[in-house]
């Protein structure tokens, strides 16, 4: 499997080295993932929601001209997906250009705060966590039916991924 796309708010060094590990063990032929995964860093969801934005309004008062693309879409239309953001801030954050992307654009973030003593506790409690991360990669593929559920089924057990836990937003 080809060109999954995680999208990866990077500052510090710590949060590079996560998202290369999710990376690794997607791509790890030794566990049957072998998903070939690329990570691009997402400087700033607001501007490109503001040129996408921007785009739309002059395709809206050009109608006689030939349709502009937002950015965003121009950079992901040759990719093949699916287009996942992961951020230690809100979903919304990312969701700002989900509708650009082809296919949509899944996020996954820390809807709240407080919860936690570390990072990697926030993680797991708000689902952003490695194994999360490596099962939504998973879930959109078996959607798309480039593989079979039962290797999601097999990264849900492998990453104690728990279907009967509440939902974070609601705790």
């Amino acid at each position: 499997i080809r060109d999954p796309l995680i999208f990866y708010t990077i500052i510090p060094i710590t949060k590079f080295l996560f998202i290369i590990r999710i990376e690794t063990i997607l791509e790890d032929s030794e566990k049957e993932y072998n998903v070939s995964v690329d990570v691009w860093s997402a400087t700033s969801y607001k501007q490109l929601r503001q040129d996408a934005l921007s785009i739309e309004r002059w395709n809206l008062l050009n109608p006689n001209k030939p349709t502009k693309k937002p950015f965003v879409t121009k950079l992901l239309e040759n990719e093949k997906g699916p287009f996942i953001a992961v951020s230690d801030y809100m979903k919304l954050i990312s969701d700002q250009i989900s509708k650009w992307g082809p296919g949509g654009i899944k996020s996954l973030g820390t809807d709240g705060f407080g919860r936690s003593d570390t990072r990697e506790a926030l993680r797991r409690h708000f689902e952003v966590d490695q194994g999360m991360i490596v099962v939504t990669v998973l879930y959109e593929l078996v959607l798309r039916k480039q593989i079979s559920i039962d290797l999601l089924n097999k990264a849900m057990k492998e990453f104690k991924i728990n279907n009967k836990k509440l939902d974070p937003l609601f705790l």
